[in-house]
């Protein structure tokens, strides 16, 4: 039974226009997962449809295409990347703060010294 639906979908991916290179029917498997997913169905339904026998399975081929999990992902990037108008970057130079206590920069080589260098606002 399945050699005769092999050579069907042999006879489809060499008759299609263009003919298609290495088809293979767990193509069709694939694209059915992805769009589900892309659609929001859940990891757990979509293992169970594909007969995994554990959700981890679906998770290790397809974790790119989880709706939820991509838009988490992207939200935590604009969270990162995108700044508040108006907010000026530290620059890498150490500041005292409204407590008048000295912040040294993540660079400063004289962090938690407490010792400002000969400029004003940046440790040596």
């Amino acid at each position: 039974m399945v050699k005769s639906w092999d050579r069907v979908f042999q006879r489809v991916f060499e008759t299609a226009d263009p003919p298609i290179q290495g088809g293979h029917p767990h193509r069709f498997r694939d694209t059915f997962a992805v769009s589900l997913l892309l659609k929001g169905v859940s990891s757990e339904i979509v293992s169970k449809l594909l007969g995994h026998s554990s959700i981890k399975v679906t998770e290790r081929h397809y974790s790119p295409w989880i709706k939820a999990r991509q838009e988490l992902l992207e939200t935590e990037v604009r969270r990162i990347w995108i700044r508040p108008r108006g907010h000026q970057p530290n620059r890498g130079r150490c500041e005292r703060g409204p407590d008048a206590r000295l912040k040294h920069a993540p660079t400063c080589r004289r962090r938690n010294t407490g010792s400002m260098g000969p400029r004003s606002g940046r440790c040596i």
